[in-house]
């Protein structure tokens, strides 16, 4: 038997798309595929739910957020309907705004946040491409674009009202072993001088009791993942202390109990997350999410036994100490 010919696999095809949006095509020869098409999307239900090769990712996003507002609930924090308590929030956390595709996204530092600024500069038209914006991506952002808390109240009260929020969270030892790598093991590679001196000699200034006036200044200072660990246990149980944006707890950045984000993203499904969220605006006809390799600050931190490698440097105290300061970002976010 003959392969069909390239003219019917066409009409296949077509008719394979065409169900999947609900339109039955049960004609055969090309004119009245042409004739019954036509008739066919002149009365299709354009309402119908997304297609269904996103259903399930759709139902997972939807128990994210339900699952959030469970644990709000348990809190004693149910989510508001209140815009006023919106824009409350919306004044004390980061909410970066593309009025063009009425999005506003929630950076969470660790979390692919290099790459969500390269979609929104090439949404703005910043930039043709994402592969374009390099290392300083995010003095290059800031510098051009306004957050949400910069706008008069009523204008910052009809973007919540209106436009798409989400964000995107990780496992929490993940997000720190992500930090650490990028900051300090990493330092050097990825220029992050600022933590290689200043931030390293604060945490060996506290680890070591020694005056922090004697820091040398210009010199680069290395610290165990276990140090830095230990000093992150140190800053959340000193509640005077604002944690550094790379490891502090996420729900502390989002207010996620104040704020109705429409959407949660996770590290783990970001491609998939992050390409139904453009999708879902419009953003898709402009960019695809960007592959994390053309980030200049890849860790490697989710790659299977990397984790577990340096927990094992942990003290069992430490570990325990560790997953109570993230407790609430396991509890709200589904991570175990």
């Amino acid at each position: 038997m003959a392969p069909p010919s390239m003219k019917v696999m066409k009409q296949i095809h077509t008719r394979c798309a065409l169900w999947a949006l609900g339109i039955v095509i049960k004609v055969g020869t090309q004119t009245d595929l042409m004739i019954e098409l036509a008739s066919a999307f002149a009365t299709a239900d354009v309402s119908r739910p997304i297609p269904v090769k996103f259903k399930s990712v759709e139902d997972e996003l939807e128990e994210r957020r339900q699952r959030l507002h469970g644990v709000c609930a348990k809190l004693g924090m149910s989510i508001s309907d209140n815009p006023q308590i919106w824009n409350n929030a919306s004044l004390r956390i980061r909410l970066y705004v593309d009025d063009t595709y009425r999005m506003l996204y929630c950076p969470i530092h660790k979390v692919a946040t290099a790459n969500w600024r390269r979609v929104l500069m090439v949404l703005a038209g910043d930039v043709e491409n994402a592969t374009d914006v390099g290392r300083g991506h995010y003095n290059e952002y800031a510098k051009k674009h306004r957050q949400l808390n910069s706008f008069r109240k009523d204008e910052r009260i009809h973007r919540l009202k209106t436009y798409t929020k989400f964000l995107f969270v990780r496992h929490p030892f993940e997000r720190v072993l992500s930090a650490y790598k990028d900051k300090f093991e990493l330092g050097i590679e990825h220029k992050e001088w600022l933590y290689l001196e200043t931030i390293a000699a604060k945490i060996l200034n506290w680890k070591n009791q020694t005056v922090v006036t004697n820091i040398e200044k210009n010199r680069i200072h290395n610290i165990t993942f276990a140090d830095l660990v230990a000093y992150i246990v140190h800053q959340a149980n000193n509640t005077s202390v604002n944690m550094d944006m790379h490891w502090e707890r996420i729900h502390k950045l989002s207010l996620p109990c104040m704020m109705p984000f429409d959407y949660i993203g996770k590290y783990e499904t970001l491609a998939r997350d992050a390409n139904y969220i453009l999708g879902k605006t419009g953003a898709d006809k402009i960019i695809t999410f960007p592959p994390a390799k053309i980030n200049n600050h890849v860790t490697n931190s989710s790659v299977i036994g990397t984790l577990k490698k340096y927990m094992s440097t942990l003290s069992d105290e430490l570990r325990a100490d560790l997953r109570r300061v993230y407790e609430l970002d396991f509890e709200m976010f589904g991570y175990e």
